[in-house]
């Protein structure tokens, strides 16, 4: 504006002329220092297993069952409904670029869901650890006490990585696109595509490529010829 108003003749110059670098004043912008580093299916077990057998423990596993399963964000887990159609996610969170809304939530993997009694556990209101400074600090709190997690932090993992872990799930297994994926989990596209993309790698590529030629030639086999 001071550079408009100058060069329009407005403003003295020699009193309100900008300096030419402004960067001390403007500053620059900084990165995203978040990462999102995944669990993978064999971390998420063996943690699991890795956790006592006290109260605590069974109920922090219930926890990292739930995060896992779903895909959800730590506080998420206070905010589970099961309706006539499925278990719902009715937390909302508030951020730039708007409010999101609840969603029905999907298992990855299905078994789990199952194989854990998940949809029962929480219809039977099966109780949490205390979540005192908030689910997510609570679970970094209870995780850096136990041994089996303390590789997994070293690789920068965090309590989001349960999170991570679905998104990797649910492309890498079972070849979910972006705007599949990423509605279960109550995102964008957009913020899909910033926070995983950078997991595709050229054997992850190469490997859906020729799921996709399989595909094309499965569809040429079954479709009739004077089509």
């Amino acid at each position: 504006m001071l550079k408009w108003a100058v060069g329009k003749k407005l403003l003295p110059a020699d009193r309100w002329t900008p300096p030419l670098d402004l960067k001390p004043f403007v500053g620059t912008k900084v990165g995203s220092t978040s990462q999102s580093v995944p669990l993978t299916d064999e971390q998420i077990l063996a943690l699991l297993d890795s956790l006592p057998n006290d109260a605590a423990g069974k109920r922090w596993q219930f926890v990292f069952q739930l995060l896992a399963t779903y895909g959800l964000r730590p506080v998420e887990v206070l905010h589970l409904e099961i309706r006539p159609d499925g278990l719902w996610c009715n937390y909302q969170k508030r951020s730039g670029g708007g409010t999101t809304k609840p969603r029905r939530l999907k298992p990855l993997h299905p078994e789990w869901e199952t194989d854990w009694n998940l949809l029962e556990r929480i219809a039977a209101d099966e109780p949490f650890p205390p979540f005192g400074g908030g689910v997510a600090d609570a679970a970094r709190r209870y995780l850096d006490r136990q041994q089996g997690w303390i590789p997994l932090k070293a690789l920068g993992v965090t309590s989001y990585g349960f999170r991570h872990g679905y998104a990797h799930r649910a492309h890498q297994q079972y070849g979910l696109s972006v705007r599949v994926a990423s509605a279960p989990m109550g995102h964008s596209n957009e913020t899909h595509l910033r926070h995983y993309g950078a997991w595709v790698d050229q054997d992850t590529v190469d490997a859906a490529f020729e799921a996709g030629i399989r595909y094309r030639d499965l569809l040429k086999g079954s479709v009739p010829a004077s089509f």
